[in-house]
């Protein structure tokens, strides 16, 4: 027997009328990806957040993330093997529960009737994102009663489509981006080429993919912009030899830290501009064991 399709679970689930409201709302959708919109922010914000639990070792690399996907509450889909979440994104001052031909609430409601139908076992989440506080602080309030008990309200600012005022005025996305910068304490336009690169990645692979997937086009924009991940530095040693030629230059001191080199001394400091797992830092590395820098300043010559 051919498997049902989702069109096929729509329209025996929910009816023709649903079928017919959801594939034109999908075709809209669909066609409004080009340019960027808030719903690419608030995906954006979504995955920067993973990507620093990925940072703090959680197992999260595996997450699907999709925008316009096959579902009812379709903007963005974000699914792991214990469940999902399904938003709504409206940029807008004025949205309610229940205006308008299709209401929200009969949205969320048919996006669990679906489910159920299709019989899925795990959690699922509807959660309504939009861009004024105060606006989210009263459709908080007044969720209705049939879509309380998996129903959530967030906000997150659209900045009038301004990437850089993102950086500056959304402090828990300010907060993600520091977490993913190669360091500690980055600038703001280190900030914007960060979320730029999470912006590539989001673009180039059309709003679909795992978290892993848009981390290494992220990172693969360019080898200086992210941090590495935990996961990503599994098996990385350094050359033998290493450290102990480092630990006879006086005043020199170095760390590793989030999968970049990072020397000081003599009121000098830098990162080298690749990461570790890079081929350069190899060729570094040989180059410190093959001259064997005595003082800091040979050392330097070397960077």
């Amino acid at each position: 027997m051919k498997p049902s399709s989702f069109v096929d679970d729509l329209q025996t689930c929910l009816g023709v009328e649903w079928k017919d409201y959801v594939l034109n709302k999908r075709r809209g959708g669909d066609s409004g990806r080009r340019g960027v919109r808030y719903e690419d922010y608030y995906c954006l914000y979504q995955l920067a957040g993973m990507l620093c639990a990925l940072a703090d070792g959680a197992d999260v690399g595996g997450m699907l993330i999709e925008q316009q996907a096959e579902a009812i509450v379709d903007d963005l889909v974000i699914t792991s093997p214990s469940g999902s979440q399904y938003f709504q994104c409206k940029n807008t001052s004025r949205i309610t529960w229940t205006g308008g031909r299709h209401p929200l609430k009969d949205d969320f409601s048919a996006q669990m009737r679906l489910l159920a139908y299709q019989g899925n076992k795990r959690w699922a989440k509807t959660i309504l994102a939009v861009s004024e506080p105060k606006l989210a602080a009263k459709l908080r309030d007044n969720i209705p009663q049939e879509i309380l008990s998996h129903t959530e309200v967030d906000d997150f600012p659209y900045c009038d489509g301004v990437l850089n005022r993102l950086v500056v005025e959304s402090e828990e996305l300010r907060q993600y981006l520091m977490e993913l910068a190669r360091v500690d304490a980055a600038a703001d336009d280190q900030l914007a080429d960060v979320l730029g690169a999470l912006m590539y990645g989001l673009l180039k692979r059309d709003g679909r993919g795992t978290v892993q997937d848009f981390l290494l086009d992220a990172q693969s924009l360019s080898p200086h912009l992210i941090r590495l991940m935990p996961n990503q530095l599994v098996d990385f040693s350094l050359i033998p030899g290493f450290e102990d030629r480092l630990a006879r230059i006086r005043g020199l001191n170095y760390s590793l830290s989030r999968g970049f080199f990072r020397w000081e001394g003599f009121g000098m400091s830098g990162v080298l501009p690749y990461h570790c797992l890079d081929e350069q830092f190899v060729q570094f590395q040989n180059r410190v064991l093959a001259l064997k820098p005595a003082t800091f300043d040979a050392f330097e010559r070397l960077l």
